[in-house]
């Protein structure tokens, strides 16, 4: 039987990934995000793969009315069975290099931004005793210099995730953290100002590099089988149990990574030795 799902962030990288996986095993869709062209594309996508339905919600999670509009568009749909918080936005910089606004609007979006789409789809799913995904990051476990600001934002919602669990579980709502690592996505090939940079360095060696499609498809098996947390690809999940298991190893070396990430940055934007102060933004 058809499952009706909403995700947010649905116009590319991951959120895109998981509206075609679940649009090809015939699921309704009620897909948001900001940019209606790229939105349009990927609904057409799913509805050449066999999405039972798809509806299209143009809107920013900062803003609570557009998740409830998105939220109106399930209802019609007959109710709400799985809803993916995955709208997400990363800016880099080091603490010197970042004001206090740019701090503000990283939570606004990561963090906030989970809370609008939590609170209004809490009580439907309570309804169907349905399933709740909470997209966070690995960097939400342990950080890199030059990435305070969304590890600070990732680990908050990691803490958020593990709270939903325990408030959730006594109404039937099940509670996925998903936390992935580096994977093929334009979240690294966005300007300042959210549009598009096919030429912006990829500081990711292309090893590390996970596939979306199938990290989409490992994402929503987890999320049918209730599963509380999945880290992934593999890389991911390794670095997570060193953090975990083998904290003064980590950070040592998370200070050599750091170290040559600054350089690194440096080297690819033709800057000094100090460059790592250079500030970037990334949106999906």
């Amino acid at each position: 039987m058809p499952q009706c799902v909403l995700i947010t962030g649905a116009s590319s990288g991951l959120g895109e990934a998981l509206a075609k996986e679940h649009a090809a095993v015939g699921d309704a869709l009620v897909l948001l995000a900001r940019r209606r062209d790229r939105l349009k594309s990927v609904a057409e996508a799913c509805r050449n793969l066999g999405a039972a339905k798809v509806a299209l919600c143009v809107g920013d999670v900062t803003r609570r009315v557009d998740v409830q509009r998105a939220a109106k568009a399930a209802a019609a749909m007959g109710g709400l069975d799985i809803a993916y918080a995955n709208a997400g936005y990363s800016q880099s910089g080091t603490l010197e290099s970042m004001s206090l606004e740019d701090w503000r609007r990283q939570m606004e979006v990561n963090v906030e931004g989970v809370l609008h789409t939590v609170q209004t789809c809490v009580p439907m799913l309570k309804a169907s005793r349905g399933r709740l995904a909470i997209v966070g990051s690995v960097t939400g476990f342990g950080s890199l210099a030059d990435s305070g600001a969304y590890s600070a934002s990732k680990a908050a919602v990691r803490a958020l995730a593990q709270v939903l669990d325990l408030e959730l579980a006594p109404v039937g709502i099940s509670v996925t953290l998903v936390a992935p690592g580096f994977f093929a996505s334009e979240i690294r090939k966005k300007k300042a100002n959210g549009a598009p940079d096919p030429t912006a360095p990829e500081y990711i060696p292309r090893f590390l590099l996970g596939d979306p499609v199938k990290v989409a498809r490992a994402v929503r098996k987890a999320v049918l089988r209730r599963k509380h947390e999945l880290i992934l690809p593999l890389h991911a999940k390794s670095a997570v149990f060193f953090l975990r298991h083998f904290p003064g190893l980590s950070q040592i070396l998370a200070r050599r990574l750091s170290r040559a990430r600054l350089a690194r940055r440096a080297a690819v934007q033709g800057r000094g030795p100090s460059s790592g102060l250079a500030k970037e933004s990334r949106i999906r």
